[in-house]
């Protein structure tokens, strides 16, 4: 009995033994982990934290005296135009507001930067349509209130300034950038905007454009914010602020176009008896001595499957295709057919780009609604396309259909093409229809035909 008892105070001393270093094992790992944990944060604790990155906050006129925080009333400063270097434009720079936009407009490009001419040189000698592809681009935008002053102004190619079908630049282009910080900033953000041109060296064309943005929202939060490059190259490729000419860095210098002079038209002065027809365009605009360009208008016919209006078809005969006072494009018309064998720049591709923005845009209230059958028969130098809304059988009643890049608004004129110009050149419309001033209220008007 006594050694049973014995041998049970033994088994349960050496199981309190057991139990007990069990448990001083588990307390050491616990501990352990603790310590390593506490040296994981301390670890964590003793790298610094990344710095935000820097923005540039929205506010007021650095030169007013408004304290305010956001950006006051709004305001657009431009930068010194950098006369060492062919006086090219160097900078735009904007604080945007609803209110700032809801008074205050754009205005149409006035006369071309420098670098221009030479990129429309340049563009042709691609075997591309230089009025259509090379642009005077507003680096503050005019949808954004910017003007169209040489400070505001860049050489720029259509494909960085707007959409363009087949071109190298895709969906990253200016008008991107400047629809986003407009939806913003009539949503109500105050937004801070700066756009400018990266030149290599003394050249007057850039090689693309930096674009950022920041806005800040009515409760103080954080909206809008990118920051960008937009580079500058033709649908074909080859950036226009690279190039060379014989071993040298081109275009430098100041190479700005003035164009022709011009009438300012008032209503009272508008000899208003006179008929808006080809006479009229002819006595504006003196035609070539060699002709027009041939068409098969059958054969076009049979291809769009509709008739082309009269007015177009005699405008052809008289002019042909060619350009009007170097900046509206009238291409050759052309057959309809699969996009893929669509010639550059012709028709085909110019009512695509088109019917593209027609889906995207704004219009004016009588266009709301509407599902117009867009045929394209002219484009600008400032990415406007001119159109006609084919919906009608008889194309005698085929208005013009407009597009201005600068407002991205689409407007219809109830007139034919050949109307359109010659009330465009005696300034007889509310307001200019294009981005440029280059047609409008002009006395005479150049045509240079093209093969």
């Amino acid at each position: 009995m006594v050694a049973a008892v014995v041998v049970a105070a033994v088994v349960v001393t050496v199981a309190i033994i057991a139990v007990a270093a069990a448990v001083d094992y588990v307390v050491s790992e616990v501990r352990d982990r603790i310590d390593e944990r506490s040296r994981a944060r301390d670890d964590d604790a003793a790298e610094p934290a990344p710095a935000p990155r820097p923005v540039p906050r929205p506010q007021p006129e650095p030169d007013s005296d408004d304290n305010r925080s956001g950006c006051g009333d709004g305001w657009i400063k431009y930068g010194e135009r950098d006369a060492a270097n062919g006086n090219r434009a160097t900078a735009g720079e904007a604080c945007l507001t609803d209110e700032y936009l809801k008074k205050n407009k754009g205005t149409a490009v006035g006369s071309n930067p420098p670098g221009y001419q030479w990129a429309q040189g340049f563009a042709k000698g691609k075997g591309l349509d230089e009025q259509k592809n090379v642009n005077a681009c507003h680096l503050i935008g005019n949808k954004l209130a910017g003007k169209g002053v040489l400070a505001n102004l860049s050489p720029c190619a259509r494909g960085a300034n707007a959409k363009q079908i087949g071109s190298t630049q895709g969906e990253e282009h200016m008008r991107k950038y400047e629809i986003m910080v407009y939806t913003a900033v009539m949503a109500g953000q105050d937004v801070m905007y700066t756009v400018s041109p990266r030149y290599d060296g003394s050249r007057t064309v850039p090689t693309g454009y930096d674009m950022s943005a920041y806005g800040v929202n009515p409760d103080g939060s954080a909206g809008i914010d990118f920051k960008v490059f937009i580079p500058n190259e033709l649908s074909t490729g080859g950036n226009l602020g690279t190039q060379m000419n014989n071993g040298a860095a081109a275009p430098t210098g100041s190479t700005p176009w003035p164009g022709p002079t011009r009438t300012e038209w008032t209503q009272s002065e508008v000899p208003m008896s006179e008929p808006t027809d080809l006479d009229a365009l002819r006595r504006l605009m003196p035609p070539p001595t060699d002709g027009g360009t041939t068409v098969d208008w059958a054969a076009l016919a049979a291809s769009w499957g509709k008739l082309f209006p009269l007015d177009f078809q005699r405008y052809m005969e008289v002019y042909g295709a060619g350009a009007v006072q170097n900046y509206l494009s009238i291409g050759r018309p052309e057959p309809k057919v699969p996009l893929e064998q669509a010639p550059r720049d012709g028709m085909v591709i110019e009512t695509a780009n088109a019917e593209a923005d027609w889906e995207t845009e704004e219009k004016t209230p009588e266009l709301e609604g509407t599902s117009p059958v867009l045929i394209t028969w002219g484009v600008d130098a400032t990415a406007d396309m001119l159109c006609w809304d084919a919906s009608d059988d008889d194309p005698a009643k085929w208005p013009v259909v407009v597009y201005q890049r600068n407002e991205s608004l689409w407007s219809r004129y109830d007139c034919g093409m050949v109307e359109f110009l010659v009330r465009n050149f005696r300034a007889e419309w509310p307001e200019n229809p294009l981005g440029g001033e280059f047609l409008w209220g002009m006395s005479e008007v150049t045509f240079q035909a093209r093969g």
